[in-house]
Order: structure tokens, then C-alpha cells, then sequence
């Protein structure tokens, strides 16, 4: 099975100036791309395969002197990138949705290149490595490196201002002996899971939103985006004073109006900010994927158990039939990354061969009784507190959501076995 190392990296200025150049030249091609499959899609309703956009550009290295610069940065990554374009379109005409998009440096704050096996090497330092396109790079976590020998490509990440390498390895999973335990585990708004075990204990992880330190930077991301808001409207207002000045007897059309309103934005003081704001934000994804990779380490690893019951959320749609007025609930929601753990829960069951189950989407875990099977219809998110109408039954929703994802059936569950 493959695994995935990432680690930051401290590039100089030299190095620093390559990858931006490497990034906005996959950025430029991928660009090319589409706008070449738009023009072809309008007349043909079809698009060109990478592989042969691989061979226009090569011929346009040769012959057209305005691409010759192309030739300065690594095929391979350009290739990717052009594959990469490929997977969008036929996204598009798989789903006949999500036309594809030209890629803008301002809006992206992640960007990344590939690059092969070849001329990766750990020198006699071990805060240094050699990695292709770069050279020599300085690290601090060498310890997590993988084997040379097993690494079979990777890619240098650009990520706000800061650098990282991913590897992408081969790994043999260490296999070890699982208990006879069985665990439900139930995904929630107030506490981010409860879990439970045959022996009908209970665990509450609280919420990573909940952490004192993701509060303040909450709050410093709240506290900047009203000053950017309060200065971008004091700019509206000059440029608004400065076009009646020169236009007295003209009416100002709601097109001026927006563009008057995108530039208000546009000075040093609010791009500085929104810089601030996306550092910030780097940060709380930081902590809400170290909660996350520890959580799922410590269900697995640590507990040791050789059958685990999720509920398969299906998050688009919940997030897509939130109302406005339950906007708090759709931001908890999205940055809760259920997904994500899921998925690592998925890859660590197939690490240790553990048996997953996913419920299925439509299973009403926390309306149903466990103790009766009576499913109680009126039950809010509100309410806290399940009481059975039928047999009489009190328990927190949340275990009693547990306990019915441990105790379900396999008709009414995806079983996922890993040898």
C-alpha cells in the first residue's frame, strides 16, 4: 500500500524564486489547456486528451520563440499539470456539471508541482536533503523521512507562505492482534464524537472548536475582517466623492458601482490583513488536523478493536439544505471536516485490518430507541435528551445514537472488510 510523508522545508531566496516560477508556469499551461478545450467544446461540444496537448506544446517550444521559456522548468510537472486539466473535463462530462475553471493566483492558497524518484537524496546532514528541481533544502523533522528506496514520487507544496515536500511511498502494514471489541461511534454537533464499546462505556471527545486557542484566533480573524470591512468602505466612499467631482451631471450604473466596490479593496493596508487572516486560518486547519490524525490513531491503534461502526454523512447535502438563518450550524458543519476523518479512519482500518462498517445515510440513529427500536419522529437537534414514547427509555441522544451504530444490523450497513 502507498503512504503519503509531508514535510516543511526551508527554502532560500534563489529556491523560493524557482517554485513560484515552477507553479505559475504549470498554473499558465493548465490555463492554456482549458482555453484551448473551451474553444474546441463550443465547436465540436468534445475536448483534447493531455497526451495531445503534451505534443502541441513541445512543438510550440521548438518552433513559436514566445514559448521557448517553457523549457526552463520541468516537464514533469507541466505534464501533471496538463493531466490535471484532463481530469476536470472528464469530471465535466461524466457529471455535465462543474465546467472547468481558469486558475488565478489570487484566489488560490494552496498550489503544488510533481516531480519523480530520481536525484532525491539524504545527505550526512540530516537536516538536509537533495530534492529534484531544488537542490539541497534545509529540514527540521528528519526523523518522519521514509526510506529512500521505497519513495516513488512526491511534490513540492507551496501552502500561504510556507514550503513543504510530500512523498508519496510504498508501506508494508505492521499487522497486530485486535481485541474482541466492538466500537459505535456517532458524529456530532455539541461534542465532536461518542463512542462506545461492547462493555457500554462511554467517550466524549469534545469539540477542537471548543480549545481556548482556536477561540482566539477565531477572534482575531473576526476582529480583522471588521477593520478590512470599516477601511474598504471609507475607500468606496473617496472613490465615490472623486467620480462626482469629475462627473457632476452623470448618474453612477450599478456596473461602476461593483467595480468601485472591488477596488475599495484594493490597498496595502487591507492586502496586508487579508494576509494576517490567511496565516490565521493556516493555523486552525493545522489544529483541526492534528485533532483529527490523533483521534483516529488513538480509535485504532491505541483501542485495538476488531469491528468499528460510523455513520456515512453524506456532508454536501447537509451542508447544501442548512437555511440562512442556521448559519452558525452550516460553518460548524464545514469546518468540522467529517470527511477527513472519516477517511483516516478508513486508511488506518485497512493499516491493521480492521473491519469498518458505514451506516447507511438514511439510518435515523438518533431518533431510534435502543433499548425498543421505536423511532421517535419529533425529535429536534435541540433536544439534548431522547425519551422513548413507547417503553419510556431517557438517554443523551448522542449515546443513544452510539449504541444503535454498534449494535446495527449488517443488512443495513456498507461492511468494509480488510484483510
Amino acid at each position: 500500500m502507498k503512504k503519503v510523508c509531508k514535510i516543511r522545508i526551508y527554502p532560500n531566496k534563489s529556491q523560493i524564486k524557482l517554485i513560484n516560477e515552477t507553479l505559475g508556469c504549470c498554473r499558465y499551461i493548465q490555463n492554456l489547456y482549458i482555453d484551448y478545450n473551451i474553444r474546441i467544446y463550443n465547436e465540436e461540444e468534445r475536448f483534447i486528451s493531455g497526451y495531445e496537448f503534451s505534443k502541441i506544446i513541445n512543438k510550440l517550444k521548438k518552433t513559436n520563440e514566445r514559448y521557448y521559456w517553457i523549457s526552463n522548468y520541468s516537464s514533469k510537472a507541466i505534464k501533471d499539470s496538463i493531466m490535471n486539466g484532463e481530469k476536470s473535463f472528464k469530471k465535466f462530462f461524466k457529471n455535465k456539471k462543474g465546467f472547468p475553471k481558469f486558475k488565478s493566483r489570487k484566489r488560490l492558497n494552496k498550489e503544488s508541482f510533481f516531480f519523480i524518484k530520481d536525484n532525491i537524496k539524504y545527505t550526512d546532514n540530516k537536516n538536509i536533503i537533495k530534492l529534484p528541481i531544488l537542490g539541497k533544502v534545509r529540514i527540521t523533522e528528519s526523523n518522519y523521512l521514509p526510506d529512500l528506496e521505497s519513495i516513488t514520487s512526491g511534490r513540492i507544496i507551496r501552502e500561504y507562505d510556507k514550503y513543504y515536500v510530500m512523498f508519496i511511498y510504498n508501506y508494508e502494514a505492521q499487522k497486530i492482534k485486535l481485541n474482541n471489541i466492538k466500537l459505535g461511534i456517532d458524529v456530532g454537533v455539541q461534542n465532536y464524537l461518542t463512542i462506545v464499546n461492547s462493555d457500554y462505556e462511554f467517550i466524549k471527545i469534545k469539540h477542537f472548536k471548543d480549545y481556548d486557542y482556536y477561540k482566539k484566533l477565531d477572534e482575531r480573524i473576526i476582529k480583522f475582517q471588521q477593520i478590512i470591512s470599516k477601511k474598504a468602505e471609507i475607500n468606496y466612499a473617496k472613490l465615490l466623492h472623486k467620480w462626482m467631482d469629475k462627473h457632476p451631471n452623470e448618474d453612477l450604473n450599478e456596473k461602476y458601482k461593483n467595480i468601485m466596490k472591488g477596488e475599495s479593496y484594493n490597498s496595502s493596508q487591507i492586502r496586508r490583513l487579508q494576509r494576517k487572516i490567511r496565516v490565521l486560518k493556516s493555523k486552525q486547519a493545522n489544529i483541526r488536523k492534528d485533532f483529527i490524525n490523533k483521534l483516529a490513531h488513538h480509535i485504532t491503534v491505541r483501542t485495538k478493536p476488531n469491528m468499528i461502526t460510523i455513520e456515512n454523512l453524506d456532508i454536501k447535502s447537509m451542508i447544501k439544505h442548512t437555511h440562512e438563518w442556521e448559519t452558525s450550524l452550516h460553518k460548524h458543519i464545514s469546518e468540522s471536516n467529517f470527511y477527513y476523518f472519516k477517511e483516516k479512519l478508513i486508511q488506518k482500518c485497512i493499516e491493521l485490518g480492521i473491519t469498518l462498517r458505514l451506516a447507511d445515510k438514511y439510518f435515523a440513529s438518533s431518533k431510534t430507541c435502543s433499548s425498543c427500536g421505536t423511532k421517535n419522529k419529533s425529535l429536534t437537534l435541540n433536544d439534548r435528551v431522547f425519551e422513548c414514547s413507547n417503553c419510556g427509555f431517557k438517554i443523551d441522544r448522542d449515546m443513544n445514537a452510539s449504541i444503535n451504530l454498534m449494535e446495527l444490523k449488517d443488512k443495513y450497513c456498507i461492511l468494509i472488510q480488510f484483510a
